[in-house]
């Protein structure tokens, strides 16, 4: 099931409305910090990646989960944040801060926010799609496998899943088994190739 595209949302004192907003706020500022939900996550991804494309050093705050990095991005102590859009509500709400980028698309629940990708951001970090996914043991028989998928995929479809996901800003349906191993065919080199420039310390 794709996980939602998620949101750069950048801290109302910054006072940026789209992604070169908050880069040029970045060039000029001597410390920007950006909360991330975990060392070495998607978010900890775009921060680097970011650095990398426009020069700077953007420095990443990670957080036990999402909770006290919104906490601290409301209240003030960090610059922006990068999680998943329900998460994020609260804040939005408060509007102690605004969303300026979305990961890989756009989302109904924020449809005049571009992506990174539609601002000028070039790494395939923000091409990939993150997924919440349903993994049985090895050796399992591939027809249970196939049964299994085809009832997450029915269950994903009715109207009550679709109306929850929906206010968790996903937009997307699940994806059939065949997609889904044909999703981790094209994309799992690009994050074992992101993940190793983390750096030693968060592999």
């Amino acid at each position: 099931m794709p996980g939602g595209s998620l949101p750069l949302m950048v801290s109302e004192k910054v006072g940026a409305k789209t992604l070169q907003d908050f880069i040029d706020y970045a060039r000029k500022t001597e410390k920007v910090n950006v909360g991330t939900y975990a060392a070495g996550s998607f978010a900890h991804m775009v921060i680097l990646e970011l650095n990398k494309q426009y020069g700077l050093k953007m420095e990443a705050v990670h957080y036990r989960g999402e909770a006290p990095m919104w906490q601290d991005l409301a209240g003030g102590s960090i610059d922006a944040g990068i999680g998943s859009y329900a998460a994020a509500l609260s804040v939005l709400q408060t509007g102690k801060a605004r969303a300026v980028a979305v990961s890989r698309r756009r989302i109904d629940a924020l449809p005049d926010v571009a992506t990174f990708r539609e601002q000028g951001a070039t790494s395939r970090a923000h091409t990939l799609l993150t997924f919440q996914g349903c993994v049985a043991p090895a050796r399992t028989p591939p027809e249970i496998v196939a049964k299994l998928s085809a009832l997450f995929v029915a269950a994903g479809k009715s109207d009550r899943v679709r109306e929850l996901l929906k206010s968790q800003g996903v937009d997307e349906g699940p994806m059939t088994l065949d997609a889904s191993q044909a999703l981790y065919r094209e994309e799992a080199p690009i994050w074992a190739e992101l993940a190793a420039s983390l750096g030693p310390q968060v592999q």
